[in-house]
């Protein structure tokens, strides 16, 4: 489980304990529950990303094979539509290449999943502060890129980041703002 997700479960069992009457987490436990939805669809996505490289880098290794070897018996003549089809057709028809295809299917319906929740999450106005962390953590480690998930002193972190989050932090308020910022300092 990754820094982000982390963060938001410790977030979440503490607002659960200190928030106020007016400010029940259960006003915003459609959000929390996206929240977490979202973030499983991308740690089961990312999952798969080994067993892709492997799979590429055999196919990949068999096209530039092939192609190699069509050099070597016709020399730098360019190849014939054919020739490219018939390479490709080889390639596509090998187990490794099949198995990719199929896997990157599959992580597509994890990162399609995790992109309808955001869609509907976004549609929903967080009432607490607990709802606000809800959002910007799904803003923070799933819309937006790696930079923003750095901490403040990090090398790669800019400016403008750290000026736009610890915005973001603030606004979400309470409890929840408190915890985002000690995770980011």
């Amino acid at each position: 489980m990754n820094m982000i997700v982390k963060a938001a479960a410790l977030a979440s069992a503490a607002t659960a304990v200190s928030a106020s009457p007016t400010e029940r987490p259960s006003a915003d436990a459609a959000l929390l529950e996206m929240e977490e939805r979202i973030f499983e669809h991308k740690e089961a996505a990312q999952a798969i990303n080994p067993e892709l490289d492997r799979l590429r880098a055999i196919w990949e290794g068999e096209s530039l094979r092939l192609f190699d070897e069509a050099r070597a018996l016709v020399g730098d003549v360019v190849e014939t539509e054919d020739q490219l089809r018939q390479r490709y057709a080889q390639v596509d028809a090998m187990p490794e290449c099949i198995e990719h295809k199929r896997l990157l299917d599959l992580q597509d319906t994890h990162w399609d999943s995790a992109d309808e929740l955001v869609s509907r999450m976004w549609a929903l106005p967080a009432q607490t502060p607990e709802g606000r962390r809800s959002k910007l953590l799904v803003l923070l480690g799933y819309i937006m890129d790696e930079f923003w998930r750095h901490q403040d002193d990090h090398h790669k972190t800019s400016y403008e980041i750290k000026r736009a989050r610890a915005l973001m932090i603030e606004f979400v308020g309470g409890e929840p703002s408190a915890q985002l910022r000690d995770q980011f300092s």
